[in-house]
């Protein structure tokens, strides 16, 4: 027969047990955000013996880009690995860029975009794709910028990935692909952000700022990403070469995958100063994508052009 002492033990025992088991879920919950699932054997094999050059250049219109050099990782998310992640970045899945490239080093600015309208890039029919050149028909010129994004180290916005493509073909090169610019933010480490693998306070332009406006370019050097590119998270979404499909990682190449300008919709990447649609920790992830309307012309949409190895 058990004591009343006993009895007062064998009650009190289960409270904590309860109490504990809670602590024991909150805790795994909060490792399980900062976890990374390793990187898959495949990539790690497919990088090995590959070295990471460093190296920068100015191309012929005066644009400062940095070198990105072909390799593997793991591309989109893993809902397990970060839970933050959205429907349209999974499956992770492993990528390989067969081909180096030259890459911005900054998002296209103001001032490199005076240059293209004073050279005639609104009215040389030879820059523009056919659906490019009949969207802006009625608009052979620049949407007037805002005072406030004015300035000529500021991203260039209010531009449509149609002036975008334009621009890049005046410049000798084209929109990155959406591997291309997910593989120059993450690099073969697979990295959550362009910095690292957690979210650091100053290293973007994002909407927690409250600055309602994008910054000069290189504004945050600590955000920088492996290869030397500025500002891959936040300031501005950058237009991509890719038509915009939520289910695209489903049946993707695992090399150089690419889905062809097809339709209205088109991915944007990096996340911004605000706007629309975000500028949070989550839209700063270098997996987050988001498709939009190619004909649309927002304060929080810029780009940046890359040229193939020569």
């Amino acid at each position: 027969m058990m004591t009343p002492a006993a009895v007062h033990l064998k009650h009190r025992s289960k409270r904590p047990l309860a109490a504990g088991g809670l602590v024991v879920l909150v805790v795994t919950v909060w490792m399980m955000h900062d976890y990374q699932l390793p990187l898959a054997p495949r990539a790690r094999d497919l990088n090995r013996g590959r070295t990471w050059d460093h190296k920068s250049r100015v191309d012929s219109k005066g644009v400062a880009q940095v070198w990105v050099p072909p390799g593997c990782f793991e591309m989109g998310s893993d809902l397990m690995e970060d839970f933050s992640a959205h429907a349209n970045e999974t499956p992770r899945h492993t990528v390989c860029i067969s081909t180096g490239f030259w890459l911005d080093r900054f998002e296209v600015t103001n001032e490199s975009f005076l240059e293209f309208t004073r050279a005639g890039g609104f009215t040389e029919r030879r820059y523009w794709s056919e659906e490019g050149w009949r969207m802006h028909e009625e608009m052979r010129e620049p949407y007037p910028m805002l005072k406030a994004y004015a300035e000529p180290r500021q991203p260039r916005v209010k531009i449509t990935w149609y002036e975008a493509e334009a621009y890049a073909a005046w410049r000798g090169g084209k929109l990155p692909t959406e591997a291309q610019w997910e593989w120059a933010a993450r690099g073969p480490q697979s990295l959550r952000y362009p910095w690292g693998e957690k979210f650091m306070e100053g290293a973007a332009n994002m909407s927690r700022l409250d600055l309602r406006c994008t910054r000069p370019v290189g504004s945050y050097p600590a955000g920088r990403s492996w290869c030397g590119a500025d500002d891959m998270a936040g300031n501005v979404w950058e237009w991509v070469a890719d038509s915009y499909d939520a289910n695209a990682y489903r049946h993707a190449l695992q090399v150089d995958p690419f889905t062809p300008p097809s339709g209205h919709s088109r991915v944007i990447r990096g996340g911004a100063w605000g706007g629309i649609p975000g500028g949070s920790a989550s839209d700063l992830r270098s997996a987050r994508r988001e498709g939009w309307f190619a004909g649309d012309r927002k304060l929080s949409h810029g780009v940046r052009v890359i040229h193939p190895a020569t």
